[in-house]
């Protein structure tokens, strides 16, 4: 059966190595992040992929309030064209998108900067679930969100408020949204999982700040602890596949 992968930050990182594995194997790709990546289309025209790029900052309200309408109105026009077969196979929505800042204590974080970063980590995720569960009711196939969450939903760190306050938010909605769909009778399963650190430019912001977490995101790096963000996409692709079909399943790669 065919899969089609809607994934928010897909220009690099997780989501990019995400993209091409899926792209590889020969599953559709729809792209959502405010810049696309040369690298990636190549990857998909070389190998005879399906990947669709759409440029959207999901930090801005007004432009992330209408993406999934235009996704979803793109894969219709393409069933009604004959391009697509059917309106079918497999759908997930993989909220990956996040920022790590701001990186300091809450008093000396500026107000633009607390706003982005809830609207990113915590806002995008919930609307475009909400939107993705509305409008692919009654799709022929099975439904998933996959929410990329972090250790730091757990445990509260010092410079770090921000982010840690919306990953927690995200499980807790994640759970929700779960509890929800078990009386439905065609459930969207719910997943949170944990990719641990990988050596991203999230990490590295995080080891150019200067609060009291800091020197630990220095000695993961040296001690080479960061796991490489292809293995992980590879463990992730696999926790997908291989879950219980349940309709919430949290996991730690």
């Amino acid at each position: 059966m065919s899969q089609t992968y809607i994934i928010t930050g897909v220009s690099s990182g997780l989501g990019f190595e995400l993209a091409k594995q899926l792209i590889n194997e020969g599953s559709r790709v729809i792209g959502l992040s405010r810049s696309d990546s040369e690298e990636l289309r190549q990857w998909a025209k070389e190998r005879g992929g399906i990947y669709t790029y759409y440029p959207v900052d999901l930090s801005d309200p007004d432009q992330l309030d209408s993406i999934m309408e235009t996704v979803m109105n793109a894969l219709a026009a393409e069933v009604s064209a004959g391009i697509e077969a059917e309106s079918g196979g497999d759908i997930l929505l993989v909220n990956n998108a996040a920022a790590v800042k701001p990186l300091n204590v809450i008093e000396l974080c500026e107000p633009e900067e607390i706003t982005a970063s809830i609207h990113l980590n915590i806002m995008a995720p919930v609307k475009l679930a909400a939107r993705f569960i509305g409008l692919t009711h009654g799709w022929n196939g099975r439904r998933k969100i996959i929410n990329i969450s972090s250790g730091s939903a757990k445990y509260p760190a010092p410079g770090m408020s921000v982010y840690c306050c919306s990953k927690s938010a995200l499980n807790m909605f994640s759970q929700c949204v779960a509890a929800e769909q078990e009386g439905e009778e065609d459930p969207v399963q719910i997943m949170v999982v944990d990719p641990g650190m990988m050596d991203t430019s999230l990490q590295e912001e995080a080891r150019r700040s200067n609060t009291p977490v800091t020197p630990y995101f220095i000695q993961a790096k040296e001690q080479g602890a960061l796991a490489d963000p292809g293995t992980a996409a590879d463990k992730l692709l696999a926790a997908i596949r291989y879950a219980e079909p349940a309709a919430y399943t949290e996991i730690s790669l």
